[in-house]
């Protein structure tokens, strides 16, 4: 069953994203395998008894190909074809994060760039830190001025705590450079907003429009799991796919899987009229998504 809007006059803007909610497979557990390791104590359930967790039967779990759509996925029953709104959005990002080498770390970093032995160069560089320590104390450097000054400050920071690193460096107008560095640490997953501005042109439109909305609100929320009135937990709510296409062809980049996350519902937010059965004349939806897993390399070179 397809939902949709407008209902009437589609083909003057031809246009359209497509949601389909979908709940993707997941593993079947065998009841009596869990009955048997509750009931299970610890020592009858450690490496001694090695073949205490056969009863844990964990079924097959198929994969489904992201971002493609297909009647093998297990959909919800429906699906909600609105106007392509103006203005979409992407955006991709990586995470970084700033990092400080130090002395240390900055002398190995070299040594490594020429292609020296990693475990020897830390080892290395931490030897020649101390040593000149040690050469300062006992007054054998054959260092400069400028470099004597710096070393000092080296000095003063490791025997004397961060007070007596800033007495030294303010006094010998030196600091130590951090050899700073952006370590890249992970991709943010994507993120989509669509917002849609519905106005009523029939009784049959109104209705339409409440049933959209019941839609993503539905899908938004999870189903539980317990007994009686108890709930003791929940299953993820339904994945969508969404497909934006203009003229039966794709526009835009591709969306892997999604999650709905927020939907934001304004009624009459121009006016406030009502119909006589008791209908807003207008209503706007704002329809916040997020992907279930971050990108990849290959995921972008295959159009996403």
């Amino acid at each position: 069953m397809a939902l949709r809007f407008p209902l009437e006059d589609q083909q003057d803007y031809k246009g359209r994203v497509t949601f389909r909610a979908f709940a993707p497979p997941v593993p079947e557990v065998s009841l009596s395998g869990i009955k048997s390791v509750v009931n299970s104590t610890i020592e009858e359930f450690s490496a001694e008894n090695p073949n205490q967790n056969e009863g844990i039967d964990i079924g097959d779990r198929f994969n489904y190909k992201y971002g493609v759509q297909s009647n093998k996925r297990n959909y919800s029953g429906q699906r909600v074809s609105l106007y392509l709104p103006q203005a979409i959005s992407f955006r991709d990002n990586a995470e970084y994060t700033g990092a400080e080498l130090g002395i240390i770390g900055g002398t190995a970093e070299a040594s490594i760039n020429q292609g020296d032995n990693i475990g020897q160069i830390i080892a290395g560089a931490a030897r020649q830190s101390l040593s000149t320590f040690n050469d300062l104390i006992v007054g054998r450097t054959g260092l400069d001025q400028e470099a004597a000054r710096l070393a000092s400050t080296r000095v003063a920071r490791r025997f004397a705590g961060q007070t007596g690193g800033n007495v030294a460096q303010s006094t010998l107008r030196t600091t130590i450079n951090p050899n700073k560095r952006t370590l890249f640490t992970a991709v943010g997953i994507r993120e989509f907003s669509f917002q849609f501005k519905m106005i009523a042109n029939s009784a049959d439109e109104a209705e339409e429009i409440d049933k959209i909305i019941k839609f993503f609100r539905t899908e938004l929320y999870p189903s539980v799991t317990g007994g009686g009135t108890e709930i003791i937990g929940y299953n993820f709510p339904n994945l969508f796919d969404i497909e934006m296409s203009y003229n039966n062809q794709q526009v835009a980049t591709k969306i892997k899987p999604v999650y709905l996350k927020d939907i934001s519902t304004t009624y009459n937010p121009g006016n406030m009229g009502f119909h006589v059965d008791g209908k807003p004349s207008e209503v706007d939806i704002t329809l916040a998504f997020i992907e279930e897993r971050t990108l990849n390399k290959q995921d972008i070179q295959e159009g996403f």
